[in-house]
């Protein structure tokens, strides 16, 4: 009886490891809101770019090798929107997509939100952001009086 043995060869030296690609004949690393996946040959010219990360996301630091290290909303975006919130800690992160798919789109949060663990919250009554992409509740200020133009920046 004979036993089938798996030979696990390393990549070649002409391969480019995740998390990098090449730029004017040198190996440089992803940068934060990029990743590259897998091992390519030097001379695949498509296959050594790195991709960006969906809309609103980014990664927590450069040379990311997996689409699942797109997992952290910027300031000021959300995944969802939470309306009516009267506890701040009921708000939940958002999860990855299937598949190690990274985080899914994030959108400006709009005037009247502010951004918290990933999420557009709702101001508290009587309150609102002037401007898109609030990053915090402390940007919720008392309404402005009737007839004043919000930014829409």
């Amino acid at each position: 009886m004979s036993t089938a043995v798996a030979l696990v060869l390393p990549p070649s030296p002409a391969e480019l490891p995740p998390g990098k690609y090449m730029s004017q004949g040198l190996v440089r690393i992803c940068p934060q809101g990029f990743y590259r996946e897998n091992w390519v040959d030097f001379d695949d010219a498509i296959g050594t770019l790195c991709l960006a990360c969906n809309p609103g996301i980014t990664t927590d630091g450069a040379g990311k090798g997996l689409r699942s290290d797109c997992n952290v909303v910027l300031a000021g975006y959300g995944v969802s929107t939470y309306d009516n919130v009267t506890d701040p800690s009921t708000v939940t992160p958002p999860t990855p997509t299937e598949n190690g798919g990274g985080l899914p789109n994030a959108t400006m949060c709009d005037i009247g939100y502010y951004s918290l663990k990933g999420q557009c919250v709702s101001c508290p009554s009587a309150t609102v952001t002037t401007v898109k992409g609030a990053k915090s509740i402390e940007e919720c200020g008392e309404l402005p009086e009737r007839g004043a133009n919000l930014k829409q920046s």
